[in-house]
């Protein structure tokens, strides 16, 4: 099968490889029941790490290591979480996991998405600039300019860089690659909800939440999406508001998702593989365990406490 190309830049020294591009976005499974049910060990390490977060990060007391080690822990590729109604103490239930089940997680969220089987794959190919890539996004700086990267690997036969990507959506990157090379015209001025998502899955991974590079499309497509109003109930679009939300910072759009989640979502969320981190479906938990205990007002979360995480 011959590879898509998009020549991004006429004088590419790069090539992205996009392999597997992805055909089902977030999927919904909307067989799935919400449970009143105490889940096993996705819902002790989510809540335990929000505990510990909301225990210091509303102090500042914890330093940009701290945060990135603590949205490291968890199971970030698992689609669901389970929020229930138990009150025992999840820290300590965290540490009496056993490792063989911490290896049956682990092995379940490195399953791959694709079938090994078949003998033939899509592939996108981007030609593009290692020069625009390092100067847009930290992740590129560090395949393209580290001595000990193994991401970004020169090909003798076209003397260019090959760098290796799977599973993204197609569009979204060649819209983030068209930004990267000041291609303003290959550029939307509006996307959809749907699309918006997308991107900020690749603004998470690439290190470009808050990025210079990003301002001007986010902000046009931020005012475009704001014209509709957040679901009022727990589905997949009310999932993807609080994914974006949360990655471009739209505070008032966060605290109105999560507010929803606490409120409908029953005591489950799916998180869709979105880079919803882990500390905020623990929170949502600590917040949701709260309403179900006592008759107080309903909390909200804070999109500043979410960004952090990503600093």
């Amino acid at each position: 099968m011959s590879p898509i190309v998009y020549n991004i830049d006429s004088s590419a020294d790069t090539v992205i490889i996009l392999k597997n591009p992805c055909n089902n976005f977030a999927p919904w499974d909307e067989t799935v029941e919400p449970s009143h049910t105490r889940d096993t060990k996705l819902e002790n390490e989510h809540t335990a790490q929000a505990q510990c977060f909301e225990g210091k990060a509303y102090n500042r007391n914890l330093t940009k290591k701290e945060l990135r080690q603590l949205n490291k822990g968890g199971s970030a590729n698992a689609s669901h979480t389970s929020i229930s109604g138990s009150e025992s103490n999840p820290v300590e239930t965290v540490h009496q996991n056993s490792s063989e089940e911490h290896e049956s997680v682990l092995e379940l969220a490195a399953q791959p998405s694709f079938d090994p089987s078949k003998s033939e794959e899509k592939e996108i190919h981007y030609l593009v600039s290692s020069r625009h890539l390092t100067l847009a996004s930290p992740w590129f700086m560090r395949a393209l300019k580290s001595e000990t990267s193994t991401e970004a690997v020169k090909d003798p036969s076209d003397g260019r860089y090959h760098i290796s990507a799977r599973d993204w959506d197609e569009e979204a990157f060649l819209i983030l690659l068209s930004i990267f090379h000041i291609r303003t015209r290959q550029v939307p001025a509006t996307v959809s909800l749907e699309l918006l998502a997308k991107i900020a899955v690749l603004v998470d991974y690439y290190e470009l939440v808050g990025a210079e590079v990003m301002e001007r499309e986010v902000s046009g497509w931020i005012a475009h999406v704001r014209r509709d109003p957040i679901p009022s109930s727990y589905d997949r679009d009310l999932m993807l508001w609080i994914c974006v939300s949360q990655v471009f910072s739209m505070s008032e759009e966060f605290e109105q998702a999560t507010a929803v989640a606490i409120r409908e979502s029953r005591g489950h969320l799916q998180t869709l593989d979105l880079p919803i981190h882990d500390a905020v479906t623990g929170m949502l938990s600590i917040h949701l365990r709260r309403i179900l205990s006592t008759n107080f007002g309903q909390p909200t979360l804070s999109v500043t406490d979410a960004t952090s995480l990503s600093t």
